[in-house]
């Protein structure tokens, strides 16, 4: 030992309490925490034959306790000692320290091998019993355990889908030099524009047109002439070559006419009135992504009106709420049974069932207004020319989880101008509850506003 470096080895075995005095098993036996200290002092002679290339902080224990896997010795500075604790049955032990991990062993890696011997303990340990922690849980809304938990929200990977898809399905290779451009075009529709120009067309086929889900030719020249586009160098004929261009000959656009304008279309229609915009630069050096950017910054502008920010908040600040979540969840068989009554001869919750629904309900809604909550309540559309018609979400039918939010914001339109306005909308829709259960012939279930924390007993 000395002459490996080491002045003393010792073993201080000690036993400490435990919470429990009885074991879970017979064969387990009474627990002992034992405490080994390996005291050292560094050769004062010089280096050792262990000493190249070998760190002294470095020391594992292999032993009949850890079934003879390496576990790491800590570094005691108070007392330059290491030190290994655990939990170890009485009876004969063994040992060896090495400072490398692996099991097979020869002179050079073995620093030393102990045998201990661990007495049964002969005294009861001291039960202790912890204090009561006063704390609180707090409930939240969690999206995935909630009854919107199948509703997909246009986070970054679902706009990156429908860039790509409208990318796939538009014509914008054949504007584009390269793909790089294709690509370039592609980032900058993602980072800058898409949600300005999906919450555009959304808009305008809803609130402003009623064409919802496309435009027509007189509909896309209303929307640049709202939105100034029209600006002397561009012109009603202008308009309507880009849209002829950019309108897709098939029958595969989702719910959609050959003759109107699906998004992304509408995208492409727009890339084409800024390459005719600026048509002086487009046999130059300046690139279709370029032109694109200035036709958006210097033309559009924000001149065309986009309610998107407005029905993505309030989803997120107003809809994913506990209250909501816990009025719905307890109504749910109500919900199923006026989706079910309100759906047409294919199945289908469509606008007019909407309407149908909203009349019998009694709430005072222009005719006009429902296909814009309609549209507001669904999910968007990833792919408008999915070839897998069973599978691919549609514009002008809801699903069910679609329904559930459907049902929020008419619940909040019927209080809007009342003075009940301002109340919570949870509360709005247990309201509402009432009405939707009666023409379902059920009675809705009571709803207590339950605290957002709650005692840790109580819990």
């Amino acid at each position: 030992a000395e002459y490996m470096g080491w002045r003393k080895t010792t073993i201080n075995s000690a036993e400490h309490p435990i919470v429990t005095s009885s074991a879970s098993s017979p064969n387990q036996g009474l627990m002992h925490q034992v405490s080994r200290q390996i005291s050292y002092v560094k050769n004062p002679l010089g280096s050792s034959p262990l000493s190249s290339g070998f760190k002294m902080n470095n020391l594992y224990i292999f032993s009949s306790f850890t079934n003879w896997r390496p576990r790491p010795l800590f570094m005691n500075d108070d007392t330059d000692t290491y030190c290994y604790v655990d939990y170890v049955p009485p009876g004969n032990h063994f040992f060896q320290l090495s400072h490398r991990t692996s099991r097979y062993f020869n002179e050079k890696a073995a620093l030393e091998s102990q045998k201990i011997f661990v007495k049964p303990r002969d005294e009861e340990p001291p039960i202790f019993i912890l204090p009561k922690m006063n704390f609180k849980l707090r409930r939240r809304f969690m999206k995935g355990n909630s009854v919107f938990k199948d509703f997909i929200d246009d986070d970054e990977e679902a706009l990156r889908k429908m860039v790509e898809a409208d990318m796939k399905n538009g014509k914008f290779s054949k504007i584009m030099k390269s793909a790089e451009q294709v690509n370039e075009f592609k980032e900058i529709l993602l980072t800058k524009y898409f949600k300005y120009l999906k919450g555009a067309f959304m808009y305008y086929t809803t609130e402003k047109t009623k064409s919802y889900p496309g435009f027509s030719m007189l509909e896309f020249g209303y929307l640049c002439r709202d939105a100034k586009i029209l600006d002397g160098k561009l012109k009603h004929s202008d308009t309507d070559r880009a849209f002829i261009a950019a309108n897709f000959d098939t029958d595969d656009v989702i719910d959609n006419a050959e003759n109107r304008l699906c998004r992304f279309e509408f995208i492409e229609a727009m890339l084409r009135l800024a390459m005719t915009r600026y048509s002086e630069l487009v046999n130059g050096k300046v690139s279709p992504n370029e032109i694109f950017t200035k036709f958006m910054e210097e033309v559009v502008g924000n001149n065309m009106i986009t309610n998107y920010e407005e029905i993505e908040n309030f989803r997120y600040n107003q809809i994913y709420t506990l209250g909501v979540n816990d009025v719905l969840a307890a109504n749910m068989d109500i919900i199923e049974e006026l989706y079910k009554k309100y759906r047409d001869r294919f199945y289908l919750f469509t606008v007019e069932s909407a309407k149908e629904l909203i009349r019998d309900a009694g709430v005072d809604i222009p005719p006009k207004q429902v296909l814009g909550l309609f549209a507001s309540s669904k999910m968007s559309v990833i792919d408008e020319v999915e070839k897998n018609h069973k599978n691919r979400n549609s514009y002008l039918s809801m699903q069910m989880v679609e329904f559930y939010e459907f049902l929020v914001r008419l619940a909040h339109y019927g209080f809007t101008g009342t003075e009940n306005e301002e109340v919570p909308l949870h509360l709005k829709v247990d309201a509402a509850m009432d009405t939707f259960a009666a023409l379902v012939n059920m009675t809705k279930a009571e709803f207590h506003d339950q605290p957002e924390y709650y005692d840790d007993l109580d819990y």
